[in-house]
């Protein structure tokens, strides 16, 4: 990150489970990371009492959060080979997001995945916050549903999107240009402007991260 400042910021990852999970993240802030990213899928609730020294400094820190919602597909290789292990998907439920965002309204969360398949609860948490913002990475399953399902319960009618708060990124296999083609065809069916698109492409992940 430090050869390549130009083109690359740093994204700590952070595990309340860890030892000295907080030293760990102040450290990385230290050498001049600007983000954060949470996987509950690994084993705590976001809304955690352990997350909560972790939230506190981050705050201080005035950086956002990327926090895994929705399902995974993650198993866990073990030293023992007698024990299973992969990722408990109940630890992701976009609700445990919703307490947390109001006791700590200046931190921006990005809901990754916009909790798939639990779209509805992930774009209500982020009506009724406005510190919430929605991810669109992914492929297959996780984001084909997206305008199917929001077209479905009624749309704008139903829970109005604020585009100024979804943003875009890669996390799969596809040539980014036209994974891109592929959700900004999605996030027009769901009513997204071309100015809407230029915010999701871009511009709100720049302001997310304090670019230019």
């Amino acid at each position: 990150m430090k050869a390549h400042s130009d083109r690359l910021i740093g994204n700590v990852y952070s595990d309340p489970q860890e030892k000295d999970a907080l030293g760990t993240l102040k450290r990385y802030f230290d050498a001049g990371f600007r983000a954060v990213k949470m996987f509950p899928p690994a084993g705590f609730f976001p809304d955690d009492d352990r997350c909560m020294p972790l939230y506190e400094e981050i705050e201080k820190r005035g950086v956002p959060i990327l926090v895994h919602t929705g399902q995974t597909n993650i198993q866990i290789r073990s030293a023992d080979p007698k024990q299973r292990l992969a990722t408990d998907s109940r630890f992701a439920h976009p609700f445990h997001l919703d307490k947390i965002s109001r006791l700590f309204p200046s931190i921006p969360f990005v809901m990754a995945h916009s909790g798939y398949p639990h779209y509805m609860e992930a774009w209500s948490v982020a009506h009724a916050n406005q510190n919430v913002y929605l991810d669109i990475s992914g492929s297959g399953p996780w984001t084909d549903g997206i305008p199917l399902v929001y077209n479905a319960i009624g749309g704008q009618n139903f829970i109005p999107i604020d585009f100024s708060r979804v943003v875009w990124g890669s996390d799969n296999c596809m040539p980014q240009a036209e994974h891109i083609a592929q959700m900004s065809a999605a996030v027009r069916q769901m009513g997204a402007r071309s100015k809407d698109r230029k915010l999701i492409f871009g511009e709100n992940a720049k302001r997310l991260l304090k670019i230019g």
